[in-house]
């Protein structure tokens, strides 16, 4: 989908998944009403014989096959590389985006100018993931570093309409002028990509918050053939924090994730799409 001079540029990095991204390029196509550009950067060659042409299937305004086998975070720095607009919002091929969920998200940038990048919840399986802050200490002489976690039941018992984090999830709308600061270090593999990305917000005090009222659902589905995920060397992102940081990070490196509690769950439970 294409529009004169949008604002917005949708990117996407995605490998040998072709259902997963199929479905979520269409949720987009279906509930995001502003004008935007869509960015594929695919990593399928790399790893194996590609099914589908989605150059072919969907309007994108800007699609980059990469034959060499790269991460998360080298995708997504190319897609920073690749954005002309004022926003960017990134999505896993393995997300879905739902009606109003990215004009919720423009309008609280456009009226938040101290905000840089805001996210919402992800909801999987009858569960919802949302926000993580760093905490700072020593251990046994070291320099450390771990999360802790607000919950999305937590935040809507509270009546918050958004909550300030450190770090938040992939499917995030930001400001492309932060990318004169920050970049995502190809370095990394697999994991600590993330983790890196926004200690370096952190360094540079970018603004970062989630709404609640904003879900995007993740539906992973397993991938063909081998990616980056499969390589045993994907564990060497934590040496490569280490040594970029002075810090070692301890305690869960994702975000926990509980049970709805029952009292929230016909309040709060979204439909399945």
């Amino acid at each position: 989908m294409s529009y004169n001079q949008p604002k917005l540029t949708i990117g996407i990095p995605t490998c040998a998944r072709e259902q997963s991204i199929t479905a979520c390029i269409e949720s987009i196509e279906k509930n995001v009403e502003i004008p935007f550009k869509l960015l594929v950067v695919d990593n399928t060659k790399a790893h194996t014989q590609p099914k589908i042409n989605l150059s072919n299937l969907f309007d994108i305004d800007k699609y980059i096959e990469v034959e060499e086998p790269i991460g998360p975070s080298a995708s997504r720095k190319i897609i920073a590389e690749n954005v002309s607009t004022e926003f960017l919002l990134f999505l896993d091929d393995d997300n879905l985006v739902r009606e109003n969920t990215v004009k919720i998200m423009m309008k609280y940038l456009e009226n938040n100018p101290e905000v840089s990048i805001v996210s919402g919840a992800w909801y999987e399986k009858g569960r919802y993931k949302f926000g993580q802050n760093f905490n700072f200490g020593k251990k046994n002489g070291k320099n450390i570093v771990f999360k802790t976690f607000v919950t999305y039941e937590e935040a809507r018992k509270m009546g918050l309409s958004s909550v300030r984090f450190n770090s938040v999830f992939a499917s995030m709308l930001c400001r492309t002028d932060i990318f004169k600061k920050v970049m995502f270090d190809e370095r990394y593999r697999w994991f600590y990509e993330l983790f890196d990305f926004f200690m370096q917000c952190y360094q540079e005090n970018i603004i970062i918050e989630s709404l609640p009222s904003v879900i995007f659902d993740h539906k992973p589905l397993k991938y063909r053939g081998k990616t980056m995920k499969h390589d045993k060397r994907r564990m060497e992102g934590k040496e490569i924090f280490i040594e970029k940081w002075g810090i070692t990070p301890v305690g869960e490196l994702g975000q926990e994730v509980g049970i709805i509690p029952k009292i929230y769950s016909k309040m709060y439970q979204p439909k399945e799409r």
